[in-house]
């Protein structure tokens, strides 16, 4: 059972992005590799998002193209706001921490090194908003994308 100020756990597939091809290019991914990665999310990936209150755990399930499996990727977070976790992204080791801000849950870090990022999701109008900001970049290409998810 979700609580009142917990609606963004659940399954969820992503449907609809605005600035996340840039988002994804200006970490470095290759316009192909950011137009393939949306491909997969859009199309083939679900999200699961559980928490057992002290922590929160993401699940992406990707069916696998021509092949009858899906890749399963499981990142926990501790829920607070101190403890990070780091993990290896596209262009090196990232770190996040995560705490629930009255109904979002909010992860801050980044790629180690690299200007803090914030990673905002909530629901709105039965839909997992998840606004993607680097702090401090204002309205730069590749600063700020926005996803919509829907229970999948």
């Amino acid at each position: 059972m979700t609580s009142p100020d917990q609606l963004w756990l659940g399954s969820w597939k992503l449907i609809e992005q605005r600035g996340f091809h840039e988002w994804l290019t200006h970490r470095g991914a290759t316009p192909d590799d950011a137009t393939t990665n949306i491909d997969a999310l859009v199309n083939h990936t679900v999200l699961q998002i559980e928490s057992d209150g002290a922590s929160v755990t993401f699940v992406w399930s990707t069916k696998v193209r021509g092949k009858l499996r899906r890749t399963r990727t499981e990142v926990r977070y501790s829920l607070d706001g101190v403890t990070p976790t780091v993990v290896d992204g596209p262009s090196g080791p990232v770190s996040f921490t995560a705490h629930v801000d009255n109904d979002e849950l909010v992860l801050i870090g980044g790629p180690i090194g690299s200007p803090s990022e914030t990673h905002r999701r909530r629901v709105v109008d039965r839909r997992l908003v998840q606004i993607m900001s680097v702090e401090g970049a204002g309205d730069d290409a590749g600063s700020r994308c926005e996803l919509m998810w829907q229970r999948s």
